[in-house]
């Protein structure tokens, strides 16, 4: 009984306040809409990916885990052979707010929603150089997550998301295109564990 109470105890202490940081990578493509009249075939590229993540308690097992990340997404177009590649990526303030579920001591259930902001964008056709190409595109984007984590221990962990956008980010809409991806990262968490409490002493032994 008082192992089944500390591991019941161990667990909530792992759902507490508290802020970290991530550092990962994405693997995105433009996902193509059926408005394709040339059945241009789409591309995947890597990118970086950054920042904060805040852990906020909810219930014993839950949590809402808001974001601020710097995130490179995009990806690139096949559009034949004689017009080649049409290559893309977007530098963007993401801001993932995600539900959290502590299935157990170490692994955490992750979904929710992603809104990225734009602070540039850059094209380019074959192998002739970057353009900025903001303005062909909308600003905001959003998005769709869902994941799992892994913490072997208190401060470290790693994790994996799915990432699949809902609207369309073009301006001309032909063809319509979609954000989707993959994320991998480290998280790094703030602050030692808590040092459990000592048991109580034994009761008093009856004279």
């Amino acid at each position: 009984a008082l192992a089944h109470t500390g591991l019941k105890a161990q667990e909530l202490d792992e759902n507490l306040p508290h802020a970290g940081l991530k550092l990962g990578a994405n693997y995105s493509t433009l996902k193509l809409g059926s408005n394709n009249p040339k059945n241009y075939t789409n591309g995947w590229r890597t990118g970086f990916v950054g920042g904060a993540f805040f852990n906020v308690p909810i219930a014993k097992r839950w949590a809402i885990q808001p974001e601020i990340l710097y995130s490179q997404m995009g990806g690139y177009i096949n559009r034949g052979s004689v017009l080649g590649n049409e290559y893309q990526r977007f530098s963007n303030l993401s801001i993932p707010v995600m539900f959290k579920y502590y299935l157990g001591s170490d692994i955490r259930l992750l979904f929710g929603g992603q809104a990225d902001i734009v602070l540039q964008a850059k094209g380019r056709l074959g192998g002739s150089p970057d353009q900025e190409n903001t303005d062909d595109f909308q600003r905001d984007h959003f998005a769709l997550n869902a994941g799992a984590e892994y913490w072997p221990t208190w401060n470290w962990g790693i994790g994996g998301r799915y990432i699949h956008g809902i609207n369309d980010i073009t301006e001309a809409g032909v063809p319509s295109q979609r954000n989707q991806g993959a994320q991998i990262y480290v998280s790094y968490r703030f602050g030692k564990k808590p040092v459990p409490p000592p048991p109580p002493p034994p009761p008093p032994v009856p004279v």
